[in-house]
Formats: C-alpha cells, structure tokens, sequence
C-alpha cells in the first residue's frame, strides 16, 4: 500500500502509521456534516489532513492549494479505511485458521 504524501514549505511528508486521533477527528467531522457541506468543511478537511501527516492545521491551510484539498482527504479516507479493513481481514483469517485446527 502506497503511502500519501503532502508538501508542507517545500518539504515532503509521508504519511505516518495512523494513530487512533485520526479516526476520531475523522468520525466527528462525519457526525457534524451529516453528509452536507458547510462553510467550515474545507477548514475540517485541512484538519483531518493535517492530523493523518502529523503537522499543524495552519501548516496545511497554508501550503495547498483549495483544488487540492479534497483529493488529498479522499487519499487519507482511502488510506486509512484500507489500513483498517487489512487489520480486519488479517484478524478474521487467523480466527478461522484457528477454529479450522
């Protein structure tokens, strides 16, 4: 699986092994949405990017552009969501080998 990166002041910045904050600022910004943009979507969006890379909020404000924003969340949900279903999937084929012994 390929990891994300982002451009933060020239520097680039793979995305780290994800941490439990990501899927709870990720949650929270579905619980709020309720699946509708807001004025604020965007800045929340910079948020969750910004919590997937380890970086400021600002940092990422700052550095893409407005077109990229979108692409980049997609890029961290997909990671993330993909991450979790190979724990998921790892987990379920242990259990099974083992019942099957």
């Amino acid at each position: 699986m390929n990891k994300p990166t982002i451009i933060i002041n020239g520097k680039e910045i793979e995305m780290p092994r994800m941490k439990a904050k990501l899927w709870s600022t990720v949650s929270k910004l579905v619980e709020d949405s309720k699946g509708k943009m807001k004025d604020d979507t965007v800045e929340k969006y910079c948020e969750v990017i910004a919590v997937a890379f380890g970086v400021e909020k600002e940092e990422v404000v700052e550095n893409l552009y407005l077109d990229e924003v979108l692409p980049k969340y997609t890029e961290v949900l997909e990671t993330l969501t993909d991450m979790l279903y190979a724990n998921f999937n790892k987990k379920n084929e242990t259990a099974e080998a083992t019942e099957q012994a």
